[in-house]
């Protein structure tokens, strides 16, 4: 007989050991209900994106931002304080992505014209991805007493600043500054245009545009001397799209008619009322 003593104590019960696929499983589960940062930010800026585009700044309000991106009211607090926030993060990030894409669109070629063009298409197919609140952005840049005028300058002056530069390697004396300026007017306002008349900007519409700003950019360029392409026409549209604008020529030149009418009445009623007051 042993003289060790006794162990009365009951043994401590072993758990059963979780599986590591288990453990994996449950935490993928709680990452999935845990709200992630950087897609909730995002959320509301591609919903507030919208937002703008349709109301405009001064019309939209949070709620509308909230209705659009499906969430409660603290949640879009915890991301920005009020919708010019929102407003102001859009425009950071459209005028990065803006500067990034053209300096691609530089580095992409080495002749002048070709950089010249190949940023056109990338100015147009930035606007064509931003959709319609790039418009809205540019309207809100103008006003002077605007937060958002110092960025759009400088994004302005850095493009303008490329055109400039291309267009010396081209022409041996220096050109008006002040051209480059209405040349990127003009892209800016044929890129609107394009939106006005269409939700989204296609293929068609983007090579349609770049046609007509090179246009303008040779026929503002060019010597007497130089060759310029040809003018584009409405025959050479698509039939759809050439069909829709002869429409609104024909539109147009039933209104134009209806003023050249009813303008010699006003002017019989104007002379009427000068005699009257004589």
């Amino acid at each position: 007989m042993s003289d060790k003593p006794r162990d009365n104590s009951r043994p401590e019960k072993l758990r059963p050991r979780r599986s590591a696929a288990k453990t994996r499983d449950r935490h993928d589960d709680e990452a999935s209900r845990r709200p992630r940062a950087g897609y909730g930010r995002m959320n509301i800026l591609q919903s507030a994106a919208d937002v703008f585009g349709k109301l405009g700044f001064s019309s939209t309000r949070v709620e509308d931002i909230l209705d659009a991106a499906s969430i409660s009211r603290p949640t879009f607090y915890r991301f920005f304080r009020n919708k010019d926030d929102v407003f102001d993060a859009l425009d950071e990030i459209s005028h990065l992505s803006l500067l990034q894409l053209m300096r691609s669109a530089i580095l992409s070629a080495d002749d002048p014209i070709h950089k010249i063009e190949r940023c056109v298409d990338a100015f147009l197919r930035w606007h064509a991805a931003t959709g319609p609140v790039a418009r809205v952005l540019r309207q809100e840049a103008l006003h002077p007493d605007s937060a958002f005028a110092q960025r759009r300058a400088s994004t302005m002056t850095r493009i303008l600043d490329f055109f400039e530069r291309e267009s010396q390697r081209v022409r041996s004396e220096h050109v008006d500054p002040l051209l480059f300026v209405g040349l990127l007017a003009a892209v800016e306002r044929i890129a609107d245009e394009l939106h006005s008349r269409h939700q989204q900007i296609s293929e068609a519409d983007i090579e349609r545009g770049k046609r007509i700003i090179m246009r303008i950019f040779y026929g503002a360029l060019a010597d007497s001397a130089d060759k310029l392409p040809p003018i584009p026409k409405i025959t050479d549209l698509p039939r759809r799209e050439r069909k829709h604008i002869e429409k609104q020529l024909r539109e147009k030149s039933k209104q134009r008619q209806s003023q050249e009418n009813a303008m010699p009445k006003a002017l019989w009623l104007l002379d009427f009322n000068d005699g009257d007051v004589r």
